[in-house]
């Protein structure tokens, strides 16, 4: 038999006796939870809360890139995925972001304007932003 009533509510892979198991089995039907599963619930809480943040960061930093990349001139924009669009699409990007009389390389190493190359052409898919001279083929 346990020595002390916190016996009965330490964690077991399997518990040692019926009695563990069943104290354990009623406490949590009257709302007890136990701290090994409070700690996974903040985890997951923590997870889903990172997630929200992060998405919201990235619909501002999407809201600047659209607005650097409508700034762009026509060649660029046909093209928008080669190394001379992405290049002036950072520049436009910086400068954006200079115009209130920020630091734009300050700025770009800050959430939620950090953007590298590989993060600017991501954006530029998830708005939907399409090379215009890309061969169309039918079927």
């Amino acid at each position: 038999m346990s020595k002390s009533i916190n016996d009965l509510f330490q964690r077991f892979a399997i518990p040692p006796s019926p009695l563990h198991e069943a104290i354990q089995k009623s406490a949590r039907k009257q709302g007890w939870t136990a701290p090994w599963d409070a700690e996974d619930q903040q985890r997951e809480k923590a997870g889903k809360r990172s997630g929200v943040m992060r998405k919201g960061r990235a619909e501002v930093r999407r809201h600047f890139v659209k607005t650097a990349f409508e700034k762009l001139k026509a060649p660029y924009r046909m093209q928008p995925f080669s190394d001379h669009s992405i290049d002036a699409l950072t520049i436009a990007y910086r400068k954006l972001l200079a115009e209130d009389g920020f630091d734009p390389g300050s700025l770009m190493e800050a959430a939620p304007f950090k953007a590298s190359r590989e993060t600017l052409i991501n954006d530029l898919k998830a708005l939907g932003i399409r090379s215009k001279l890309r061969v169309r083929r039918s079927g």
